[in-house]
């Protein structure tokens, strides 16, 4: 635990709070800036599996209400959540924003009445917030593949559809999955491992690792084959 209890606490200024709630089984995350004046409360989909992860949102809402101000000041994220704060993925990208992920007691964190009020925020930002949350939780992948790791079915492919196989091996809990979703998937991973992604390449990745019996393809989802 961080002690809120010292000098640097008390002298930063761009603070922002973020907190989740629950109601007989429905989530619910707000966050308060006071600095300007702004508070933000989203409704969760019925997929949140908990409150933890629901903070878990929260986190990430705050950290996306960061990356959308312009400017290179520092901030701090408050959050009465220890598995949130202390998420590896959560504080790298906070990182990344100049901004420290930080844990503090319930009883002063400022969200936790704005996370309990009327929705202020529209349902598509939710969708945008679950959406974000998928990718973070992407492993990086190898940019360097040794063909002795896989199948021989592998052998004289591209290493486009290696990487991606690759993906699908490490993220098998995201399958199946709608392709408009999975696209934005295979960019990140491509451009994650130093490889240039041309319009089209996701469609004939599929096809290339479909023909050889790796991915077998059913209407608009792609399942991976054991």
């Amino acid at each position: 635990m961080v002690s809120t209890n010292n000098k640097q606490f008390r002298k930063e200024k761009n603070i922002i709070f973020v907190d989740a709630s629950s109601f007989k089984g429905k989530y619910k995350i707000g966050l308060i800036d006071k600095t300007n004046k702004t508070k933000h409360t989203l409704a969760l989909g019925s997929c949140t599996k908990d409150i933890n992860e629901a903070e878990k949102y929260a986190v990430l809402y705050g950290l996306m209400y960061i990356a959308k101000r312009k400017g290179s000041d520092k901030y701090v994220l408050m959050n009465d959540c220890e598995g949130a704060t202390e998420d590896k993925n959560l504080k790298l990208l906070g990182v990344s924003l100049n901004t420290k992920v930080m844990w503090i007691p319930r009883e002063i964190n400022k969200a936790d009445k704005v996370a309990k009020n009327k929705v202020n925020k529209k349902k598509k930002i939710w969708k945008k917030l679950k959406f974000f949350m998928k990718i973070l939780n992407i492993k990086k992948l190898y940019s360097g593949l040794d063909s002795q790791e896989y199948s021989p079915k592998l052998d004289n492919i591209s290493k486009k559809s290696r990487s991606f196989y690759r993906f699908v091996e490490e993220n098998i809990s995201l399958f199946p999955i709608k392709n408009n979703l999975l696209a934005p998937l295979v960019i990140k991973d491509m451009k994650d491992n130093n490889i240039i992604y041309k319009k089209g390449d996701s469609s004939k990745v599929i096809k290339e690792l479909c023909e050889r019996g790796l991915l077998k393809k059913d209407g608009q989802n792609i399942f991976h084959k054991p």
